[in-house]
């Protein structure tokens, strides 16, 4: 959308990469007749934020994500 399309129809909009954890099982793809989870570990490893950043403007995490979990600690699993 952000190379191709937006400036064949001449509209400049920012991309923002949204983030979730593989095992919440929220995005799903049909491949061979079967439904399967999406692989978004890649979004988890320490380099990520910088291959994101050659496509994506922004990140956007689930707030999920940003939120401590019952012991404090945070429960996101991004290194950055």
């Amino acid at each position: 959308m952000k190379t191709e399309l937006g400036p064949r129809l001449g509209v400049n909009v920012k991309l923002v990469q949204l983030i979730s954890y593989t095992d919440w099982n929220e995005t799903k793809d049909k491949k061979r007749g079967q439904w399967i989870n999406y692989n978004n570990d890649l979004m988890m490893k320490p380099d990520s934020i910088k291959e994101i950043s050659q496509y994506a403007d922004a990140i956007s995490p689930d707030y999920h994500m940003l939120l401590n979990n019952k012991d404090g600690k945070p429960q996101c699993r991004l290194q950055v």
